[in-house]
């Protein structure tokens, strides 16, 4: 069962595991539903990397990280997580993600403000 769950990390949270081993009838060794708590515990006891840690090191980026590579703040990698401009996998049961590094430009800092720059006027009557 270790192997199983450990196999899981790398696709799963420790909510949606504890969910998927329910759904397919397995059981504690106490009979009892599997819960995130467990599953985090069999971690901790077994010394499994958890999923943050994999993903990582598999080249996943924080949203700080992700921030600073395009110098915006954190909401914003947020909202284009949202928006579907950058792919996440989520790390755990608190809705934290990693971004992938994307494949498409993402849109430039302050590129939306340049639809509201008014061109200077210029009088012909001077002339």
């Amino acid at each position: 069962m270790v192997q199983e769950i450990d196999r899981l990390i790398d696709t799963y949270t420790d909510k949606e595991i504890a969910d998927l081993l329910n759904e397919r009838g397995v059981r504690t060794v106490v009979t009892t539903p599997w819960t995130a708590a467990r599953i985090g515990r069999l971690r901790h006891i077994y010394q499994l990397t958890d999923r943050r840690t994999r993903l990582l090191a598999q080249g996943l980026l924080t949203p700080e990280d992700v921030a600073t590579r395009y110098g915006v703040v954190i909401s914003t990698v947020h909202l284009w997580r949202r928006r579907g401009l950058l792919r996440a996998h989520p790390v755990n049961d608190r809705g934290d993600f990693l971004y992938e590094i994307p494949q498409q430009d993402l849109p430039a800092k302050f590129a939306h403000k340049l639809v509201y720059q008014v061109d200077p006027v210029t009088s012909s009557s001077h002339s």
